[in-house]
């Protein structure tokens, strides 16, 4: 194979709707999915989580050959990029034999053209199992548009004062493969000034792109028709905003109000956002963001409430702001749920009940 046939159309290609389906089985772990983009696009222009990014052009390389396309000419372009990808070569296919460990590599970049083509080329060339993913970056990413727009969801939505174990249901249901959105999970953020406190263990979403992609990839693991269960939530998660079409759902479905007794919010909140230094001393931080609507001098106590370790007497001057400005949404509440944790199975019991109900309204 001549250096410049690495440029031709690929034979293996992995269709979208083929990739899409093995997100969706979680069958993942049996392929390298190989982002060839510039550092930079694989930031901005996110892919799944599955996709590493070794790059055949750098920042300063894509740019440089984006200049002399945009002043010159697409052949002079394709010259440059060529000869800037022929000096790592050697280099380039060691990194990605490593990181492959023999599995079958899926090679990407923003749209499928020249230089997902040129790698996928390069990498059977030198004997390896690599197909080209159709479409790219782009078509992947249309892919989640159109899944918003068009795919129809039944949610049930847990409504309840801060503090009531939402997300902990969330993700017990989860743990018992029950079909569950965790919006906050998506966002790594719990939809409050305080939210980032609870997933700082987490790496940080790093944009609205990469926000909507982990949506997709939990929905699109259900099948269609399931009941799933979400937390209410307000249009914005964080600086994200839920798209427009599910949060329209969202707002119409049928919600469960969860009941707690006042005692287990407070030591659920303990747990979540006090019980390590370093989540007190983010907590403590934090609370300077609500001086448009509260008085500075509120923020100073609460902070010295901390500092002292008067956890109760803090959660419970701040959950009197937290419940006095929330909204229960009351036109579509279906049930009323008393909960306590300890007696998970009941609570799931009349959960069951409350889908059966839900699924015949929907038939």
């Amino acid at each position: 194979m001549t250096p410049y046939s690495r440029l031709l159309p690929v034979k293996n290609i992995m269709a979208q709707n083929e990739f899409n389906a093995i997100l969706a089985t979680h069958k993942t772990d049996g392929y390298f999915f190989l982002d060839v983009r510039a550092p930079i696009e694989h930031l901005e222009s996110p892919l799944p989580k599955c996709f590493c990014n070794i790059p055949i052009l750098d920042n300063d390389e894509r740019s440089h050959v984006g200049t002399i396309y945009k002043k010159k000419s697409a052949t002079e372009a394709t010259e440059v990029a060529y000869q800037h990808a022929i000096k790592k070569e050697e280099n380039y296919i060691d990194l990605i034999k490593d990181q492959a460990k023999n599995r079958s590599i899926v090679v990407t970049c923003w749209r499928g053209g020249g230089r997902s083509q040129y790698v996928t080329n390069l990498l059977v060339e030198k004997g390896l199992q690599a197909s080209q993913l159709e479409g790219g970056q782009k078509k992947f990413r249309q892919t989640v548009c159109d899944f918003f727009s068009t795919r129809k969801f039944n949610f049930l939505v847990l409504q309840g004062l801060t503090g009531c174990g939402k997300t902990e249901i969330l993700e017990k249901l989860t743990a018992m493969n029950w079909p569950v959105l965790d919006l906050e999970l998506a966002a790594r953020h719990a939809s409050s000034i305080l939210g980032r406190v609870r997933y700082n263990h987490l790496p940080a979403v790093s944009s609205q792109q990469e926000f909507e992609i982990n949506i997709y990839l939990q929905l699109s693991s259900f099948p269609e028709n399931s009941t799933i269960f979400c937390e209410g939530e307000s249009r914005k998660i964080g600086p994200y905003i839920i798209p427009d079409m599910l949060y329209k759902t969202l707002v119409s479905a049928p919600g469960i109000l969860i009941n707690v007794p006042y005692e287990e919010r407070i030591s659920r909140l303990k747990k979540e956002y006090l019980q390590t230094e370093e989540k007190r001393t983010q907590l403590s931080e934090l609370l300077i963001y609500f001086k448009k609507k509260i008085p500075l001098s509120t923020i100073n106590n609460w902070q010295h409430l901390i500092e002292t370790n008067q956890d109760e007497v803090f959660l419970a001057d701040i959950l009197i702001y937290y419940d006095k400005f929330y909204k229960l949404n009351k036109s579509n509440l279906a049930a009323i749920c008393d909960y306590q944790a300890a007696n998970f199975d009941e609570f799931t019991f009349i959960l069951k009940r409350i889908v059966a109900g839900s699924s015949c309204q929907n038939q």
